[in-house]
C-alpha cells in the first residue's frame, strides 16, 4: 500500500533510481523489525519422501498464478497508463496506488469471509470481478473520452479489480491447507512462488501487448487472463462437485 506509491514518488522527484533506494531503505527497516521481533522457533520436522500435488491443489496454485498474472498486465503499467486517461504524473500516480492498496486491504477481508463460507466455489466470482474491473479500462484507454469518464472508469476499476484479486489470497489458500495434507507447508510455499511467477508473467504478457496494441492492449490482455483463471475455477467447482456426489 506504501511501498509502490513511495516508490513512484522518489522517482518523479529525484529520478527513477532513487525507487531502488526506497525500496532497500524499506528493506532494511524489515530487517531490524525481523531481527528485533521474530521469535526464533524450531522448524517442525519435516516427513521424508516426495510431495506429490493432487489435481486440485494444482489447479488452486494455478489460480493464484492467474490471479496476479492478469492484474500486472496492468500494474506493471500502471504509471503511464494512469498518465494517459488523466494527464497527472508523479503525485497523481501515487494517490492512484494508495488507492489500489486500500482496496487490496478490503480484498483480504472480503476473502477471508468467501474462505469462511463459500470455499473454492467463491474463486469463480472473484475471477469474473478481476476480469470485468480490467474490462473497463478498454475503452476509455482506445477512445478518446471526457476527462471525467476516464476518472470514473479508474475509480471503477480500483473498487473492483484489486479487490477480487487479492480476495482469492485466502481462499486458496485456506483450501490448500484443508486439502494438501502432510504436504501443506510444500505447497503454501509454492503458492507464494506462483505470486511472483505471476507478477513477472503479466508484466511480459502487458508489456508484449502494448508493443503491439497500445496501453488498451494491456488490460484487455489481463481480462483475458482472468477469464482463464475463470475456467480453472469452475472446473474446480465442477471437480469438487463431483467428489461430494461420490461420498
Amino acid at each position: 500500500m506504501l511501498g509502490m506509491p513511495a516508490g513512484s514518488l522518489a522517482g518523479d522527484w529525484l529520478g527513477w533510481r532513487a525507487s531502488f533506494g526506497v525500496a532497500a531503505l524499506a528493506s532494511a527497516v524489515a530487517l531490524v523489525l525481523v531481527w528485533r521481533n521474530v521469535p526464533d522457533i524450531a522448524a517442525q520436522p519435516v516427513p521424508k519422501g516426495s510431495a506429490r500435488l493432487d489435481a486440485r491443489s494444482t489447479g488452486l496454485l494455478a489460480s493464484t498464478y492467474l490471479a496476479f498474472g492478469a492484474m500486472f498486465c496492468l500494474v506493471g503499467y500502471i504509471g503511464p497508463v494512469v498518465t494517459s486517461l488523466t494527464g497527472g504524473t508523479g503525485t497523481h500516480v501515487a494517490l492512484f496506488q494508495v488507492g489500489v492498496g486500500l482496496s487490496c486491504l478490503a480484498g483480504l477481508t472480503l476473502g477471508a469471509r468467501i474462505a469462511a463460507t463459500l470455499g473454492g466455489r467463491g474463486l469463480a466470482w472473484l475471477f469474473a470481478g478481476i476480469a470485468l474491473g480490467l474490462a473497463v479500462l478498454v475503452p476509455p484507454l482506445s477512445t478518446n473520452p471526457p476527462l471525467l469518464v476516464n476518472i470514473l472508469a479508474l475509480v471503477v476499476s480500483v473498487a473492483l479489480a484489486p479487490v477480487c484479486q487479492f480476495a482469492t489470497a485466502p481462499v486458496v489458500q485456506g483450501s490448500l491447507a484443508a486439502t494438501a495434507g502432510p504436504s501443506t507447508t510444500f505447497v503454501l510455499t509454492l503458492n507464494s512462488s506462483m505470486v511472483y511467477l505471476g507478477q513477472g508473467t503479466g508484466v511480459l504478457l502487458g508489456g508484449t501487448a502494448i508493443s503491439f496494441g497500445g496501453y488498451a492492449a494491456a488490460p484487455l490482455t489481463g481480462a483475458f487472463v482472468a477469464l482463464l483463471g475463470l475456467v480453472v475455477a469452475v472446473a474446480l467447482r465442477s471437480g469438487s462437485a463431483r467428489s461430494l456426489s461420490r461420498t
